[in-house]
């Protein structure tokens, strides 16, 4: 056991033969410090003539110490002058909240049991001397007791409490994630997935009853370990900062050409700062400022030139291989999906904990296991009325006619993640060089079949406000696949990539669900030839909508443009469904009256007439 006392500016203790080595580890006012077998010890005392605001700045510095030294575990102590009832005080005081709330914060878990009095005076006898422990360590202590009938010197009784050994099969067998910290668990909460949360919440909630009674240790450890199991499984811990790799466009020519940026502006940084020379000979200073500043601009210019040229032969070098495997490095980049490689996480889960969580999911004895029950209506009494009326099918389907869907808030959800998703592909469709034509349609189809789910069902409440969103999105990409500039417009756009519109495109997903259900209905499966029979029949019918369309762009747009759309219009079901000829930059230009080609009338005809078969010119 050691006992000391320890004063600003050095530190004494007395020291009994074979106790362990204690070393001092910070120092502050109002608290020490210690560190002892590989667990720091912290001693606080707050004045109670000291105002509230302060003990918050107080606590909040023990605090940044406890982080600091984590994750060796903690245990504070001390007289902190803090009344609250989790502590054994009659009643809680403004300090015995805050403490209350910070000790949450931090993780720490209370050590005080009972509540006989730590402070003893003639005025009367009070509970201020708290004991926090990190979790690592409180698991440790055992018997925290106030000692009453020793003699102290002191109106402040002894606390004793009993530490057990390390555990090193805790400590090999910890279950803590890879970079978390041991004695301080913390979760990103900005980052926290709800959808996961509610489900792992589920899942505990599913767990078979554990049998009764209770201990009251038992029943907070499992309900301790279930949260921390859900707040895993939701949002990822906070662990140590890991150091900054290395940019992926780094090179020791980039690394040379640096130190020399650096040494050119510091020079040129220390000369400006030189005042002497300045007063004695302003025209000299000046010209040697002006050829240390040029001489900085130089070499910072061929940095960026150097770092620039790094950055594109890498993305060339990435784009290179989107021929080969579109869903590769280049696609998870841009879509933020990176991740270091690890094996799943089935194989990487102990044999008894795999077996644990699929008893948990699939359990075998239905004894004493309640399937959660969904809620009743807000207005349910608990009666059950005598007749309940029988609703008709069709009845229902009136009824569901009646109602008018608008799905704003769909949309509002839905089109956003179709601009990023559209925007982070555009950033892999370059209009000079890249992958090929089949490549950005595959990238405009991913797309698609986003903005499509669902759509026999919102098709035909889809109001104009809601296409023009949905068409908003499809743009972005239609306009790289074409590898055309951005002002052209989304009609011409959507033509020349030969991308239907995708409200059309909802329009004949929502005609063959309908006549799939109606057949089902009748008793009979369709076959594939029949489904196909009637993708067919919808696509045509949408083209034809679609021709009405741009024969109304026809007057809106330039003459260029509008050579380009009576030249298609004819021949715009063909044009989509062809398997040869691909549109390359400059014929973009062409056929959308960019670039200095814009007005040459014989090339853009031969140019359409390359592309299209003759068995369908019709002009």
């Amino acid at each position: 056991m050691i006992r000391g006392r320890w004063r600003p500016g050095g530190h004494s203790h007395k020291k009994r033969r074979g106790d362990p080595p204690l070393a001092m580890v910070t120092r502050g006012q109002g608290f020490v410090a210690v560190q002892l077998e590989g667990t720091v010890v912290i001693g606080a005392y707050f004045s109670p003539n000291r105002p509230t605001v302060e003990f918050g700045h107080f606590l909040g510095g023990i605090g940044a110490i406890a982080r600091r030294l984590a994750p060796r575990p903690v245990i504070l102590a001390g007289d902190l002058n803090a009344k609250s009832v989790a502590w054994g005080s009659p009643r809680s005081d403004a300090r015995g909240r805050l403490l209350e709330r910070w000790a949450n914060a931090a993780g720490l878990c209370l050590l005080n049991r009972g509540s006989v009095a730590t402070c003893v005076r003639w005025q009367g006898e009070s509970i201020v001397d708290v004991t926090f422990a990190s979790p690592a360590i409180a698991r440790r202590i055992r018997d925290w007791r106030v000692l009453e009938g020793a003699e102290t010197l002191s109106d402040h009784r002894y606390i004793r409490f009993d530490l057990s050994a390390r555990s090193a099969v805790a400590d090999v067998h910890g279950d803590h994630p890879r970079g978390a910290s041991r004695s301080f668990p913390k979760w990103a909460l900005k980052r926290l997935n709800k959808e996961l949360l509610m489900e792992a919440s589920t899942v505990a909630a599913w767990a078979p009853m554990r049998p009764h009674p209770v201990e009251v240790e038992g029943e907070a450890g499992w309900f301790r370990d279930t949260m921390r199991r859900i707040c895993d499984a939701s949002m990822p811990r906070i662990g140590p900062r890991l150091p900054n790799r290395q940019a992926y466009w780094w090179s020791p020519e980039i690394a040379q050409l640096r130190v020399e940026c650096v040494r050119a502006r510091r020079e040129c940084a220390r000369h400006r700062r030189r005042r002497l020379p300045r007063r004695n000979d302003p025209i000299a200073f000046a010209a040697a400022e002006a050829r240390l500043h040029g001489a900085f601009r130089v070499a910072q210019r061929a940095l960026q030139l150097a770092i620039r040229r790094a950055k594109n032969q890498h993305m060339e070098g990435l784009l290179e291989t989107l021929d080969e495997d579109p869903w590769g490095r280049p696609y998870h980049m841009v879509r933020n999906k990176m991740r270091p490689w690890a094996p799943p996480i089935t194989e990487r889960l102990q044999p008894q904990q795999l077996r644990d969580i699929v008893s948990v999911l699939f359990p075998q004895e239905r004894e004493g296991f309640v399937a959660p029950a969904m809620d009743a209506p807000p207005d349910y009494d608990g009666e059950v009325p005598a007749e309940v009326p029988h609703i008709t099918g069709a009845e229902l389907r009136v009824a569901v006619r009646k109602i008018r869907w608008r799905f704003d808030h769909h949309f509002g959800e839905l089109v956003p993640k179709l601009l990023g998703m559209a925007g982070a592909l555009a950033r892999l469709l370059p209009n000079v060089g890249g992958c090929s034509a089949g490549v950005r349609r595959l990238y405009l189809g991913v797309v698609r079949s986003m903005a499509l789910y669902g759509a026999p069902v919102w098709s035909p409440a889809l109001s104009a406000r809601n296409a023009a969103l949905l068409l908003r999105a499809q743009r972005v990409l239609a306009v790289r696949v074409i590898r055309g500039y951005r002002t052209i417009s989304r009609e011409v756009a959507c033509a020349l990539a030969g991308s239907l519109p995708w409200d059309l495109e909802a329009e004949v997903a929502a005609a063959v669900y309908r006549r799939r259900t109606q057949s089902l209905s009748r008793g009979r499966t369709p076959g594939p030839s029949a489904v196909g029979r009637w993708r067919r029949a919808a696509r045509h019918l949408a083209y034809a909508k679609w021709r009405e369309r741009l024969l109304e762009e026809l007057g809106q747009t330039s003459v260029t443009r509008r050579r380009t759309l009576e030249a298609l219009v004819p021949v715009l079901e063909a044009w989509s469904d062809r398997r040869h000829g691909v549109l390359s930059f400059h014929l973009t230009q062409v056929l959308s009256g960019h670039g200095c080609f814009g007005r040459n009338r014989v090339v853009q005809g031969l140019i359409f007439f390359a592309l299209v078969p003759s068995h369908l010119w019709s002009y």
